[in-house]
């Protein structure tokens, strides 16, 4: 059975910072060590970044758009 996974993005028009939660459609990658980033919510609640990198979305049309310094977390 081949089971496809269909990433989807909430879109944002000004964020602080890209967050991506599946950490294979990073390109680029860069862990880093837990406690030192936290993502703070607007409920008070902080979420730990794991690591940073880049992200590709292939874009209805054929356009291709790349994310520098995403954020990668679980819990967000």
């Amino acid at each position: 059975m081949l089971v496809e996974f269909v990433h989807f993005w909430t879109v944002d028009s000004g964020p602080t910072d890209h967050i991506a939660r599946d950490r294979t459609i990073f390109l680029e990658f860069c862990q880093i060590s837990k406690g030192n980033i936290y993502i703070y919510m607007g409920n008070n609640a902080s979420v730990v970044v794991f690591g940073i990198g880049t992200c590709k979305l292939d874009l209805r049309g054929g356009c291709t758009l790349y994310l520098h310094d995403v954020l990668y977390a679980l819990e967000v």
